[in-house]
């Protein structure tokens, strides 16, 4: 960010849309999903069609939990079942910012801006 010119800020996500009705941040980088639930829209009436945004999501589970779902070696059919569970969530995921994004545009007038190629690999570098 701070390579792009920017000037990261630390928020808690709670504090994101006060920050932005009150100029404490001009932008924030986030999935649309969030955007549209956080009603970052009502303030923000752009956004970049750029999907660069690492997300990271994980289970977390206790090693007696554990021990109980999967003893070694786990179970193969039990892998495949977590490994499809995690396509469906990831599908899932895809398609609910694409609805997010679809209804900023056409609900909320929402301006979605594209990014020219040379900015993509711009981000891509600085990254």
């Amino acid at each position: 960010m701070q390579a792009l010119g920017y000037k990261p800020v630390a928020l808690d996500w709670a504090d994101v849309l006060i920050q932005m009705q009150t100029g404490g941040v001009d932008a924030v980088p986030t999935v649309p999903i969030l955007a549209l639930s956080g009603q970052y829209y009502t303030i923000a009436k752009h956004m970049t069609a750029l999907n660069w945004l690492p997300l990271v999501g994980a289970t977390v589970i206790t090693e007696a939990g554990l021990g109980r779902a999967c003893r070694p070696p786990c179970d193969p059919y039990a892998l495949e079942a977590a490994a499809e569970a995690g396509r469906k969530i990831q599908d899932a995921s895809r398609r609910e910012n694409e609805e997010a994004v679809e209804t900023m545009k056409t609900k909320l007038n929402v301006t979605v801006h594209a990014v020219s190629g040379q900015a993509r690999r711009g981000v891509a570098l600085a990254g």
